[in-house]
């Protein structure tokens, strides 16, 4: 809920410096709003704001079970209003506020409000008998009207249940004091100050920033002698003096000027030794004499100064401390943002780092992977060179160990060995031939799927490292969502139509058949023999010729015909185009595995390129937040840290 300062009070009323209760009002306004935006809490600056507005202020009696705290407070009403805290009473506290006329209200637990005669009391707020025990089991709070003067203008009296009662009523007590600005501390003259009460008053009252504090030792009736009573209290003066001083030293350091600041606004505990039981008596019964005796004017005189001279001052030192305390916590939260914001940007700088250097590491290696499947690519050509470079030798050899090694029938005529001779050949050709093309078809498929394979495994590893880089991203709360995939642009069916290599040379008996020509010399198909044995000199093409008896031509066959082979077969070789057909064959074969090679490369660094853009973009965005959020704080600070330089100011001026 939102806190709303009600303009109907007067501020001018707390005070004759209109303009220091002005800048306290609006500094505590503007802390309010920024302790709301930094998600702290604001009801120490609400309770400070409604001081201000409507001059309130608590007066809370504090004091361990049976030191008297009730009797006390009805000595103060001047009637027994209260329930002795002899009685087992509850966790519940008893508010008075003044009343023209005494009567009593209770607020249940439930949120319900009851109004009952002030003699009923009893009954709500002690465990007497088992009904009063379950109704009071209920109860939050009693309020009592009554006309008391020291209640006017605002001026609550707070009785908590006693401390070491229970768990439960020391939490009621600890509650109330968190939002009071004066409080009344009950010992006992009897049991003088117990350290568990030295306890209380350091860790429950200092620490809480309560130094507005009134000593009353009750139950000096006790003693007979009036040196007996001086005696305790001024043993009780040295105790609480010793737990302020070493409360102080543990703090600020004794000589410190915190220190010495904090003693001289704390001076010289007020304590008061009276009996509360006398001045009830006196006041029941009009006794002067024994309301003297009691010493109980001197501590309401004492009160009543608090609460009308010193009162103003009083309201405005704890607004001013509520400030300064609000103060230092906005300027803590605002410290630990700062070192928070510090931080997070030196880790989202070294996260930064970390994934520019992954985008140039995927970017380098993609490339050089890529870079090798392309030369990979190109090296089948080189390897289909070195199967085919041989061809020619290989034929030459084949012609001659056929040749060499087939026998010449004497019996047949000329046609018939000849014919024998070219069939042969052939077949020794075509064997060879059809080993080349089973080689350079199986290093060209084995190649392309050995390709084919490394290049779906580079995509596969770049696709997992660009997600891997989205995930480096998200942890700085970076989304650099990229729904394109590297891998898809692998061709799946890139081996699907690779064919067998066919036809890289062709070759027929009848090429190498000799014939008898026109003019009565012998050529073999397509050739002259004078023309294609011209190396060999007038001799052969003599011997060749048509002088040549028909069986010395049979005898000398072989060595003419091995060389019209092959001259046949270079001329072969160098019209066919073997090595533009084999060429065309690989270019071919590899054509769909380059273009996705060049896909995959050209995808790469457009994904690439586009993480780079984006991501710079991300950074110089949250690079531009962190310095304008660094600005704002640092700003924030200065503003808050002027407001607490001021109103420490303004409250040297109350001391």
């Amino acid at each position: 809920m939102e806190f709303v300062l009600h303009s109907s009070a007067p501020v001018t009323a707390l005070g004759e410096d209109r303009q220091l209760v002005l800048t306290l009002v609006q500094n505590l306004k503007y802390l309010h709003r920024i302790a709301k935006t930094l998600n702290l809490p604001t009801r120490d600056i609400e309770d400070a704001l409604v001081q201000v507005e409507n001059q309130t202020l608590s007066v809370v009696v504090v004091g361990e079970f049976k030191r008297g705290k009730s009797t006390f407070i009805n000595a103060l009403l001047g009637h027994d209003i209260l329930p002795s805290d002899i009685l087992p009473t509850t966790a519940a506290i008893n508010r008075v506020v003044f009343g023209s006329t005494p009567s009593a209200t209770v607020r249940f637990k439930d949120g319900q409000d009851q109004s009952i005669a002030i003699e009923q009391l009893v009954n709500y707020v002690t465990k007497l008998t088992s009904d009063a025990e379950a109704i009071s089991s209920r109860v939050q709070e009693a309020l009592i009207h009554y006309p008391l003067h020291y209640c006017r203008n605002g001026v609550e009296i707070i009785d908590t249940p006693g401390l070491s009662d229970d768990e439960n009523m020391t939490e009621v007590t600890l509650s109330v004091l968190r939002r009071t600005e004066v409080v009344i501390m009950v010992t006992s003259a009897i049991s003088p100050f117990a350290e568990s009460e030295g306890v209380f008053l350091t860790e429950m009252l200092l620490e809480q920033g309560i130094d507005h504090i009134l000593f009353v030792v009750n139950g000096i009736d006790h003693f007979k002698q009036s040196e007996d009573v001086d005696r305790v209290l001024q043993s009780i003066t040295q105790r609480i003096k010793k737990h302020i001083h070493d409360w102080a030293d543990r703090q600020f350091g004794e000589g410190t000027q915190e220190y010495n600041a904090y003693m001289k606004r704390m001076g010289i505990p007020r304590i008061y030794g009276l009996s509360s039981q006398q001045a009830l008596q006196a006041k029941r019964t009009r006794d002067s004499f024994l309301l003297e005796r009691s010493r109980f004017q001197e501590f309401e005189a004492s009160l009543n100064c608090l609460l009308t001279e010193e009162r103003q001052r009083i309201s405005l030192q704890m607004a001013m401390e509520g400030a300064i305390a609000a103060a230092n916590q906005i300027l803590d939260a605002i410290k630990a943002q700062r070192n928070a914001l510090q931080l997070q940007q030196q880790s989202f700088e070294k996260q930064s780092l970390n994934i520019v250097e992954s985008i140039t590491t995927l970017r380098k290696q993609s490339r050089e992977d890529l870079d090798h499947t392309v030369r990979g690519i190109a090296n089948i050509e080189s390897e289909v060179e070195t199967i085919l470079r041989p061809l020619s030798y290989r034929l030459e050899q084949a012609i001659e160990q056929e040749i060499d090694s087939t026998s010449v029938d004497m019996s047949s005529n000329l046609n018939g060995i000849t014919s024998h001779f070219a069939n042969q050949v052939v077949s020794a050709l075509r064997v060879i031939i059809s080993s080349i093309e089973s080689d350079i078809t199986r290093i060209v498929k084995r190649e392309t799927e050995e390709q084919s394979l490394k290049l779906k495994i580079i995509t596969n590893s770049i696709d997992k490292k660009i997600c891997q880089i989205q995930d480096q991203c998200l942890q700085i709360k970076i989304d650099l969502t990229i729904n394109d995939s590297v891998y898809q642009y692998c061709n799946n069916d890139i081996q699907t139509s690779l064919q067998r290599l066919t036809n890289v040379l062709s070759v027929d008996s009848n090429l190498f058949f000799i014939q008898e020509s026109a003019k009565g010399g012998y050529t073999v198909t397509g050739a002259v023999i004078g023309s294609l044995f011209g190396g060999f000199g007038a001799p052969v093409g003599a011997a060749i010729g048509a002088s040549l008896g028909e069986q010395r031509r049979k005898q000398t066959f072989k060595q003419f015909y091995k060389p019209a082979v092959l001259s046949v077969m270079k001329a072969q070789l160098s019209s066919q185009n073997i090595n533009q057909k084999v060429n065309q064959y690989v270019v071919t074969a590899t054509s769909n595995l380059k273009a996705s090679a060049y896909k995959v490369r050209q995808q790469t660094e457009v994904i690439i390129d586009g993480i780079e853009q984006n991501f710079a973009t991300f950074q110089g965005k949250r690079d531009a937040e962190a310095l304008a959020e660094k600005s704002r704080l640092e700003q924030l600070s200065s503003e808050i840290q002027k407001i607490l330089d001021q109103t420490n100011q303004l409250l040297t001026r109350l001391d």
